[in-house]
């Protein structure tokens, strides 16, 4: 007995009964107050599906699900947002081919139409006589907005492009140094861009409402680009507005969706950004496009145009030749001197000339 009790085993016994009657009771309480692992169960979800079904129902397909999470967000008790896959399609199989398919297409049309039609003239030469187009002010927040919207588009497309162009030449890790330079930049510029869009809006607005009479004119003769004739005009032609309300219309989408895209933490779900980005790529997409073909008019393609937004003044002859309405209203405002074999008739009468001419032609 003496033996029995001074064996280690049953002096450690009492130890084990003690731990034993915890581990019950702790068992007794799990099974009486279930934990959240059982209350969140996947009802759906059975071990003996296939792992195809299994990763199905977790990636909630059907319909998104949402837990408890301790990490907090917005969408931190999804598991997997399938969004996000559909976003990256959208991406990679629409937005790329299309959007370069169409700059491409702008660039190779513009060259086209260079080497076939050439620098459009002053048919009557340089008459010696200047008329102020553009104020200073103009001119600078011109400038200003151009200065902050050709960085944004320029690292954009690098965002959106250097993956599958300047990786193959600079390598990756060379290439992950200029997307982050270029998303820093993008995203610092934007504000400014905004500041610069409001602006530009506010001082070109007056002279950049559609008059029917001249629109339809204008139109129906292709702006004159394509042989003939100029249309007449005012201080800007359809052209020039179409491409004002372009960039004041799909810039304010830019902006709008940049926002959203610049700020995702205030409470914004994975739609809201992927609706933004779908939004923010489609109008840089046609901006771009068509500063593509304002640049080439204004600095390439047309005689005299670049001049106007560096020190204010055009021609005479090439007023009267582009803008006719408008150079026939600095005649009388007597802000230049008519030229000695000037132009009687007024743009209503220049209007109905060009149609008859056009008519006698087709006849």
């Amino acid at each position: 007995m003496l033996l029995v009790c001074h064996c280690p085993l049953f002096l450690k016994l009492p130890h084990i009964l003690l731990r034993g009657l915890l581990c019950l009771f702790l068992g007794l309480l799990l099974a009486l107050f279930p934990g959240p692992g059982d209350l969140y169960a996947a009802e759906d979800i059975a071990i003996s599906k296939s792992g195809t079904d299994l990763w199905q129902a977790v990636r909630q397909r059907s319909e998104t699900v949402k837990g408890i999470s301790q990490v907090p967000g917005t969408e931190s008790g999804v598991l997997i947002n399938s969004m996000g896959q559909d976003w990256r399609h959208y991406r990679t199989k629409w937005l790329i081919p299309l959007s370069g398919g169409l700059f491409l297409f702008t660039f190779c049309a513009l060259m086209v139409y260079f080497l076939v039609r050439g620098r459009i003239p002053i048919h009557d030469g340089v008459s010696g006589k200047r008329i102020l187009r553009t104020t200073r002010t103009e001119r600078v927040i011109h400038w200003f907005n151009a200065a902050v919207f050709l960085p944004l588009a320029f690292t954009g497309l690098l965002m959106l492009y250097g993956r599958w162009l300047l990786i193959p030449l600079i390598g990756r890790e060379d290439f992950a140094q200029i997307a982050a330079l270029s998303k820093a930049v993008h995203n610092y510029l934007g504000p400014l861009f905004i500041v610069s869009l409001v602006l530009l809006f506010v001082v070109f607005v007056k002279e950049s409402f559609f008059l029917a009479k001249i629109w339809e004119h204008w139109v129906l003769r292709l702006g004159g680009y394509f042989g003939g004739r100029e249309p007449v005009s005012g201080k800007f032609n359809p052209g020039q507005k179409a491409w004002f309300w372009t960039l004041s219309l799909f810039g304010s989408l830019l902006c709008l969706s940049g926002l959203v895209l610049d700020f995702p933490l205030f409470g914004l779900e994975r739609v809201t950004m992927i609706l933004a980005h779908v939004v923010h790529t489609l109008s840089a997409t046609l901006v771009i496009a068509f500063l593509f073909i304002h640049i080439y008019l204004g600095g390439i393609g047309i005689v005299g145009v670049f001049q106007s937004m560096v020190h204010g003044y055009v021609d005479a002859h090439w007023a009267r030749q582009h803008h006719y309405c408008w150079y026939r209203e600095m005649a009388r405002q007597k802000k230049i001197e008519p030229s000695a074999e000037s132009d009687s008739a007024d743009c209503a009468t220049r209007i109905g000339h060009n149609n008859s001419v056009q008519s006698d032609k087709s006849s």
